[in-house]
């Protein structure tokens, strides 16, 4: 990522994010600047995977038609060194508790993402979408040094 502080920070980064549909509006404001292909499922992650690099993968937990740990999995199998960060973009109609989301940070954590961001313990506003971003820019510099957009 670029040292410029603020949404500066993401422009020109290739960034792939795999999750539903209902968290792409919020996923869009907080990546402001990146260049973002969107991927539905496991298969369509791996296509995109498979067709040019990323400079970050985003994997919601709520993925239409495959499980957030199989779309990482893949991830991880396909691009090792790429960052890989969960997030929690939108509520589904049933809540996710807390002690499942702790499971799913471990998960997470096993299958080698740098992180979960929960998209939902932040305002939906434009300070909330920067918090998120100084959040990821945490997470990827904590486990892979510094992430550089091209």
């Amino acid at each position: 990522m670029r040292d410029e502080p603020g949404a500066g920070e993401f422009n020109n980064l290739r960034v792939l994010v795999a999750a539903a549909w209902r968290s792409h509006a919020r996923i869009l404001r907080v990546l402001a600047g990146c260049e973002i292909e969107f991927a539905t499922d496991a298969a369509c992650a791996r296509a995109a995977l498979g067709a040019r690099e990323f400079d970050l993968v985003l994997v919601g937990i709520y993925v239409q038609e495959s499980k957030a740990l199989e779309v990482l999995n893949a991830i991880r199998s396909l691009a090792p060194a790429v960052p890989a960060i969960c997030v929690r973009a939108a509520e589904p109609r049933s809540r996710m508790s807390g002690g499942t989301l702790e499971a799913f940070r471990l998960a997470c954590a096993q299958l080698g993402a740098n992180g979960v961001v929960d998209f939902l313990h932040f305002p939906d506003d434009r300070s909330g979408d920067a918090a998120i971003r100084a959040e990821i820019r945490a997470l990827v510099r904590r486990d892979a040094g510094r992430l550089t957009g091209t």
